[in-house]
């Protein structure tokens, strides 16, 4: 078996602290872009010429180090190194397996949709809920005039007004007396049976009778012990649900209500208004109240809902009273058809298999990692596989947390069917209000445990489907075409990293500002995170002028005018440019790979042929290449050649593997080509320039071996620049379009070589036309000069080496020679 070493070694032997670092490096190596990256960087340290730039393995004759050369040639002549080939083995596995997963990935999405519309109640239950939330607003009236009341629940601002509220604006939606009758009508209708009665809104049963408890606050040392003494003051604990400010419908239904039981009371039919009138006088309210609720009930037979309906009244130690509603609704049938059982099951069968595929590559990584544990660590755990464990973890975690949700309301439902028994037993017990009394505190605060499983089942369910646009990022990242937004992001990361510190500073500073100015006047301003989300939303043109206004005009129209025109007419702008520049880069980058569809057939393809046996499967290939040229082959810069990699892997065609391998040659040619800049191009025109100087002297007399052709003369048929003979630069050129090069030339650094190359495409056309500008001659000639290294129509080796000064580089690029930086392959 033949075996080439890469000719890079032979080369580092004379630099041994190169060779050093360079295998140092890629004896640490884990990932095969590290890999490539520190390959590369052992070939920037030789510069020596005799190795070809792009492909470092092969050798080459001096001033060819650029050349361009075929791939199968390069296969045929040279080989391949292990580590490009298992490279390029491996991203199609990568690629195949991405492709493959797209459609898991898919059928996730599909099945967590059909999934939670099978178990959608949101349209039935925000029925329901809006009718008892408008009704209590709008008819649960107080301070009447006449028939008509002027206050309703959110007119409550004092301990009279509560009281007002209960007996005439509650008591009367929710206990039912005389039936109602139109506007300064004088019928008589009669009074509600005992029936009717049990209804709430017509449709509503009530379950258990109106409930009214409340939270209290234990007594504290004030903060200014002297001020206290002085003026004999009481100070309270402060609570977990802050009433500093208005708190959310959230915080007041999930954050614990800590009831005084003694202190609540059941209000019948038969009792609410005395039970009222002796809760007044015995202070029932008293400045330890912290927060009071007013709690009901109800069973909605046609849409299958048992519905708790909670009235708030938050009793801050600023003297505000807050005041809110809010809902718990249980659907008590959870399963009531065959497709809620049946997305269920499809759900989780896909999770199990997600959890399958998983342990078979967990597996499968721990027999070839030899390493231990730390060392399959390293290896396994990236950020995609941590997204696809995450998947699975949440998805487990949703259907405990489900389970428990689903015991909690089937219990209610199960409770509020032995209600009745259990109440008419109560008639045996000694009090009988008193034994009625503790199985409705009992169903009440089933329902109340119930409503916060279900508020945290939702949430957890809502954050699911962010997991799962990770993993349709992940099925994307390996297709080129798919993977154009996240990679565009990635590529954009380091940009945005430091514009997000000059934003967040400025972002920041507009937030203090703003409280400062405006946060004693604008609820919206009156702490840190409303400050920040309140100028976020200004940031996307939606904030109260007016509010703001209010306080002082002048002040307010700076402000706005000033972050406005700061922070969205050229932060955000910047931010959008910075975006959209990466993403022509990495779209630019990114095209060249094959569609989603070509790479579906490829695989199909792939597919067929290796179920019929005509050829290897790369899976085989690499666990054959792993086992005849070692566990670390795909960190080895050995080359291998075609016949080599047969033998290493049985069944092998000479088709497949010449394939293969230029498949890998050109992938790493892909990867690894350099493009030059305007200030490199450039710098190469001076030194050519120079050159040419010394060429035309030198042809004048007769120096130049094989320059027997006159200057500026050429073999019929032949441009003056093709023989490799010729050193001569004819600066002439038609006048307008050097006009049009020069002056872009000048006013734009950034002209494109396609742009050079169509002139000099022109140039030749005309290349006996003079032009009269001796300057605009002179600038053209340099960018001509240029292009003929670029090109190879100048051969170096024939002009003396002590009339071509050195190039200055300005380039952050790798250092190399002039032939090799001028004649780089873009």
């Amino acid at each position: 078996m033949l075996r080439h070493q890469v000719a890079v070694d032979e080369a580092l032997r004379s630099q041994p602290e190169c060779h050093a670092r360079a295998h140092g490096a890629l004896g640490s190596m884990e990932t095969q872009a590290s890999v490539d990256l520190h390959f590369r960087e052992l070939v920037d340290c030789e510069s020596k010429p005799g190795m070809h730039r792009m492909y470092y393995w092969v050798k080459t004759e001096e001033a060819h180090e650029q050349e361009f050369l075929d791939v199968k040639e390069v296969v045929e002549k040279f080989g391949v190194p292990e580590h490009v080939l298992l490279g390029h083995i491996q991203s199609e596995l990568d690629e195949e397996e991405a492709v493959k997963s797209l459609p898991t990935a898919l059928i996730l999405v599909i099945l967590y949709a059909l999934m939670n519309l099978a178990h959608d109640t949101q349209g039935i239950v925000r029925s329901v809920e809006e009718a008892f939330t408008y009704d209590i607003m709008s008819n649960g009236n107080f301070a009447f005039s006449g028939n008509m009341g002027f206050k309703g629940n959110v007119d409550v601002n004092s301990y009279a007004d509560f009281w007002s509220w209960m007996n005439k604006g509650m008591s009367n939606l929710y206990f039912l007396d005389n039936r109602w009758v139109s506007e300064s009508s004088t019928l008589d209708l009669g009074k509600y049976t005992e029936d009717e009665k049990q209804y709430y809104l017509n449709f509503n049963k009530k379950v258990a009778p109106l409930k009214l408890m409340q939270e209290s606050v234990a007594h504290k040392d004030c903060a200014n012990t002297d001020m206290s003494v002085k003026f004999q003051l009481q100070c309270n604990k402060e609570k977990q649900l802050d009433l500093t400010l208005d708190p959310t419908a959230f915080d007041i239904a999930q954050i614990m209500f800590s009831e005084v039981r003694n202190k609540t009371v059941f209000l019948r039919d038969t009792d609410f208004k005395s039970k009222l009138m002796s809760l007044e006088t015995d202070k029932w309210l008293d400045p330890r109240t912290y927060r009071v609720m007013v709690s009901m009930l109800t069973y909605n037979g046609n849409m299958d809902l048992l519905m708790m309906t909670n009235v708030h009244f938050m009793f801050g130690r600023s003297g505000h009273i807050w005041k809110d509603i809010t809902n718990r609704t249980f659907k008590l049938n959870q399963y009531d058809s065959w497709e809620v059982y049946l997305w269920d099951i499809l759900f989780y069968m896909h999770i199990t298999f997600i959890l399958y595929v998983e342990l078979k590559e967990v597996a499968g990584e721990l027999r070839r990692r030899k390493g231990g544990f730390v060392e399959f660590l390293k290896k396994y755990m990236g950020f995609w596989n941590a997204v696809d464990w995450i998947t699975i973890l949440v998805a487990y975690v949703m259907l405990i947390v489900w389970l428990f949700r689903y015991g909690k309301v089937s219990m209610l439902g199960d409770d509020m069917v032995a209600l009745p028994g259990k109440l008419s037993a109560c008639s045996s017990a000694p009090n009988v209000e008193l034994c009625q009394d503790d199985l409705y505190f009992t169903f009440y605060s089933d329902a109340e445990e119930a409503g916060r499983w279900i508020k945290d089942s939702n949430l957890l369910g809502a954050f699911y489907p962010v997991i799962i646009m990770l993993r349709l990022f992940k099925a994307f990242q390996a297709q080129p075409r798919l993977a154009l937004v996240a990679m565009t992001l990635y590529n954009s990361a380091g940009d945005l990293a430091h514009f997000c510190i000059v934003f967040l500073a400025a972002f920041f500073s507009f937030v203090f500002t703003g409280i400062a100015l405006f946060g004693q006047e604008v609820s919206d301003f009156a702490q840190f995170d409303r400050g920040v989300m309140t100028l976020f939303r200004m940031l996307m043109g939606d904030f109260d002028y007016d509010a703001m206004q209010g306080n002082d005009r002048i002040v307010a129209a700076a402000f706005v005018s000033l972050f406005q025109i700061a922070m969205f007419l050229i932060m955000l702008n910047m931010l959008v440019a910075i975006v959209m520049d990466n993403y022509a880069v990495t779209k630019a980058n990114l095209m060249h790979g094959e569609t989603l569809w070509e790479e579906i057939f490829q695989i199909s393809l792939r597919g067929w042929e290796n179920w019929k046996g005509v050829r290897v499967s790369f899976h085989k290939v690499k666990k054959d290449l792993f086992k005849t040229r070692g566990r670390d082959c795909d960190k080895h810069v050995t080359v291998i050649t075609k016949e080599a990699f047969m033998q290493a892997v049985p069944g092998l065609t000479d088709s497949q593997a010449g394939n293969t391998m230029e498949s890998a040659v050109t992938e790493w040619g892909e990867m690894h080509k350099y493009e030059v800049s305007m200030s490199e191009l450039m710098s190469s025109a001076s030194v050519a320039a120079a050159c040419a100087r010394a060429t035309r002297t030198a042809m004048k007399q007769n120096r130049l071996v094989g320059s027997k052709t006159p200057m500026g003369q050429s073999p019929r048929g032949q441009s003056p620049l093709a023989s490799p003979g010729k050193a001569a630069i004819i600066l002439s050129v038609d006048q307008p379009n050097a006009a049009v090069i020069t002056k872009a030339l000048a006013d734009n650094e950034g002209l494109s070589l396609e742009d050079i190359f169509k002139a000099a495409e022109l140039r030749l056309e005309m290349e006996r036309y003079e032009l009269k500008d001796p300057a605009q001659a002179a600038a053209l000639g340099r960018i001509l000069q240029s292009l003929q290294l670029l090109s190879k129509d100048v051969v170096l080796g024939s002009v003396p080496a002590e009339a071509c000064p050195q190039p200055v580089l300005v380039s952050t690029g790798p250092p190399a020679s002039m032939a090799a930086r001028t004649g780089v392959q873009v």
